[in-house]
């Protein structure tokens, strides 16, 4: 046998009391609030109850229910609200304990007023609602079998409510009845008061989660389409660079004026389509990359600019940029969405495009303008929302252009007056920064 000896240092170790994870889970804000909504409801119910007993029936009740159970859901139900604004969340734990409180108060007043007997029993299948609303399983479950126990033990213990001077039977049985009625009228209004803020924000939810379904495929439809560029522009390229080798041994052994200048428009518009792919994987690349970063406005536009130089140089591209410094936070695909516009602007107006950007209150905009005629009204209202099968190729581009600009949560909209078209990018506010300058 061991002996432990005994000294005066000896502390004894205190083993820590192990709680069910449950218990510390946090109940938000909203949640509590079904709960204050439900003592709240409970405390009206006690109150109506007994001053119904005591002016309409003039029945006597215990003075138990005056100095005790009234006074405690009273004081518990201003506690709640006093400090509920204080508290972003509680613990299971702590809202299950108030709950016990308040079944322990409710039971208490049911047993001073006839148990089972008392149309107000029915009151107890409020926590259970409420309970199933904002608890997990097992503390849901543990005031499901506390509220079946006080239900149970109210039909075998209780002050009998014809021992407290009843003016006659008719008074009991009105009092009976008409009390069932009011109990169901008041659960069905708690009930409503529950049901109705789930289902708002249900539909929030349902509506937050069709919102990220459809960028999601918008995302998975811009990657196939930037892959499928970037791997066409990647095809053409072998041919293409066939072609440039036989250009210059042409240019060998034909000695001709004639000869020299077809091969030299041959070599034109075979650099044309080299710089075109070259734009094609750029703009793939762009389109894909994933992450955002900050550069402003004004260098922005500027890169806008040259690309769009690049692919028509012989034409001028006026721009109107805020005075103010604007610093963006956004990915390469914004450029892209820009670029599609001018493009599409420039192939129905050759000798004018135009790009305008400007800071309003909540918006960011940039508009593509345009002297063509370019579609008739009827289908500008298309443009955007589906690729549009024409022999130009219109359409695809703008289709691209409206997904990226929903990425940034804004709207892509086309007018045209008797001079011109404008293709307009609205964007939030939110996707500037502020200037450090």
């Amino acid at each position: 046998m061991v002996t432990i000896p005994y000294s005066k240092n000896t502390r004894l170790q205190t083993m820590p009391i192990s709680l069910p994870g449950w218990w510390h889970t946090p109940l938000q804000a909203h949640q509590l609030k079904f709960f204050a909504h439900y003592m709240l409801f409970l405390s009206c119910a006690l109150v109506l109850a007994l001053s119904w007993f005591h002016w309409v029936y003039h029945i006597h009740l215990p003075d138990r229910m005056y100095l005790l159970w009234l006074p405690l859901q009273l004081m518990g139900t201003f506690l709640l609200y006093l400090g509920l604004p204080r508290f972003k969340s509680l613990p299971q734990g702590q809202v299950l304990a108030l709950f016990v409180f308040s079944l322990m108060v409710l039971g208490g007043y049911l047993y001073d007023s006839g148990g089972a007997i008392n149309p107000l029993i029915h009151l107890l299948i409020a926590p259970i609602a409420i309970g199933l609303v904002i608890f997990s399983r097992q503390p849901a479950f543990i005031l499901i079998l506390l509220s079946t126990a006080i239900y149970f033990l109210l039909n075998r213990f209780y002050v009998p409510i014809m021992s407290m001077k009843i003016p006659s039977l008719n008074a009991f049985f009105y009092w009976h009845l008409s009390g069932s009625a009011a109990v169901f009228l008041g659960i069905s209004v708690l009930v409503m008061m529950i049901v109705f803020p789930l289902r708002q924000k249900l539909e929030a939810q349902q509506q937050d989660l069709l919102k990220n379904q459809k960028q999601a495929l918008q995302h998975e439809y811009l990657l196939a389409l930037a892959t499928f560029a970037a791997s066409s522009a990647h095809r053409l390229g072998t041919p293409l660079n066939t072609l440039s080798l036989i250009e210059s041994s042409l240019r060998q052994i034909c000695p001709s004026p004639q000869a020299r200048q077809d091969l030299d428009i041959m070599a034109n518009q075979l650099s044309v389509c080299q710089k075109a792919l070259s734009n094609i994987r750029r703009k793939a690349d762009r389109s894909v990359r994933p992450g955002r970063f900050s550069c402003n406005v004004t260098d922005f536009l500027a890169d806008v600019k040259e690309e769009f130089t690049l692919l028509y140089p012989m034409q001028e591209l006026p721009m109107e940029i805020p005075a103010e410094t604007i610093v963006l936070h956004i990915d390469n695909s914004l450029s892209l969405a820009v670029l599609n516009l001018l493009e599409n602007a420039a192939r129905y107006s050759p000798d004018y495009v135009a790009l305008r950007c400007e800071l309003s209150d909540n918006d960011l905009v940039f508009q593509v303008v345009d002297h063509g005629q370019g579609l008739r009204e009827t289908e500008l209202s298309k443009l955007g929302k589906r690729p549009l099968a024409q022999h130009d190729g219109e359409g695809i581009g703008l289709y691209l252009t409206q997904m990226i600009v929903e990425r940034y949560q804004g709207e892509l909209h086309f007018e045209r007056t008797e001079n011109e078209t404008r293709a307009e990018i609205r964007l939030p506010k939110s996707i500037t920064e502020p200037s450090h300058d």
